[in-house]
């Protein structure tokens, strides 16, 4: 236990001590250009090698292990599930007779590459999203859901070009994430809703459907539960049938719920602020619109074993929501607004602190591999 809050501790504070070198221009020396690419990606590579040498470390650890060392593949084709570049990266580092371990190491490293490169351009922000990648628990979900999260994290990126209304370099990443999970496909429409914004931006209509959407979640999750049999049953998912859409995700003590709930809530009260303050930054105001519909579809799918995985890739952008109004409470006069911040970050250190305890998603305790 003690070591798994070493381990997370020393990677948090490794991160943000390498923030403030985060830049590679085209304006400077030679040398420069290769100090800053050292320090860019040097907590990258050190990401990826302690998470890839952990043990038994993340939920289904042992499925993706068994899954590699297991192969009968006589060619890339088979046993492909459609996510093609997951499929390739097993099937060739098994050929080459690599052990698990690099096969994690590479996994980390292009999703924190993608992570990274998503927020090149947003240095007063970045520092937050750091934070709240461990502080939200996403991290320790990642370990679990590995495939989803390097999805993810490629969509993260893929925001840029929402943002730069660019439709064939979002389309370009969406089939690269497409390669890690099918899920992927669901963010398809992100690009075309974005004239959305307008009408999300209102306080009481954001709340009204918040609140319709928790309120009667076991009714809306009913009237659509065949309906979303029926949409998936080409899927693999689809094919646990009305088994899996009828069971539920295992309940912890509920404080996640609380703690999420209460920082949604207070998102969406502040959200006027945020928008007048960020008006200018079309990436939040994406980011904005994605957390938004995560919240509802959380609401309603949460403990949903065959849909939550719906509502993932959307409310997985509370942590970008969250570094952003941190970046403009840090900075606010208002003594209400600086109240909310202290609060905050009080309860998830507190929730952080928490999930290690307890090993959320399996996050501790903390085992390296023997050599």
């Amino acid at each position: 236990m003690v070591l798994a809050y070493i381990v997370y501790s020393f990677l948090l504070l490794m991160m943000l001590l390498f923030v403030k070198p985060f830049r590679i221009g085209k304006n400077f020396d030679v040398n420069t250009i290769l100090i800053n690419k050292f320090f860019y990606y040097f907590p990258i590579a050190v990401l990826g090698a302690v998470l890839g040498l952990r043990y038994g470390v993340g939920v289904d650890y042992f499925s993706y292990e068994q899954m590699y060392i297991s192969q009968k593949w006589h060619s890339i084709f088979e046993g492909n599930s459609g996510e093609f570049i997951f499929g390739f990266i097993y099937f060739v580092c098994f050929r080459l007779g690599l052990p698990y371990a690099f096969v994690q190491i590479l996994l980390n490293f292009i999703f924190f590459v993608f992570f990274y490169k998503a927020f090149e351009s947003k240095k007063t922000v970045f520092p937050w999203v750091i934070i709240f990648l461990f502080l939200t628990g996403f991290l320790f979900l990642y370990l679990n859901i590995q495939r989803q999260g390097i999805a993810f994290s490629i969509l993260l990126y893929a925001l840029k070009f929402v943002e730069n209304r660019n439709l064939i370099k979002y389309l370009l990443c969406i089939m690269l994430a497409l390669g890690f999970h099918f899920s992927s496909l669901l963010f398809l429409p992100v690009y075309f809703i974005f004239p959305l914004l307008k009408i999300i931006k209102s306080i009481k209509l954001q709340l009204f459907l918040w609140t319709i959407s928790f309120v009667f979640s076991s009714f809306i999750l009913q009237s659509i539960g065949e309906l979303s049999i029926i949409l998936l049953e080409a899927t693999k998912y689809g094919r646990y049938g009305t088994a899996v859409f009828t069971s539920e995700m295992e309940r912890g003590s509920g404080m996640g719920l609380i703690v999420k709930g209460i920082s949604d809530l207070v998102i969406i009260l502040c959200s006027k602020s945020l928008f007048q303050h960020y008006r200018n930054d079309n990436y939040f105001k994406v980011s904005y619109l994605v957390f938004f519909i995560g919240t509802l579809l959380s609401n309603v799918f949460q403990y949903n074993l065959l849909l939550s995985r719906v509502a993932f890739m959307f409310v997985s952008f509370r942590m970008v929501v969250l570094a952003y109004a941190y970046n403009y409470f840090l900075h606010s006069k208002v003594l209400l607004e600086r109240t909310i911040f202290i609060f905050l970050i009080v309860i998830y250190l507190a929730y952080f602190i928490g999930m290690i305890y307890i090993g959320n998603n399996s996050c501790s305790p903390y085992h390296f591999i023997s050599f």
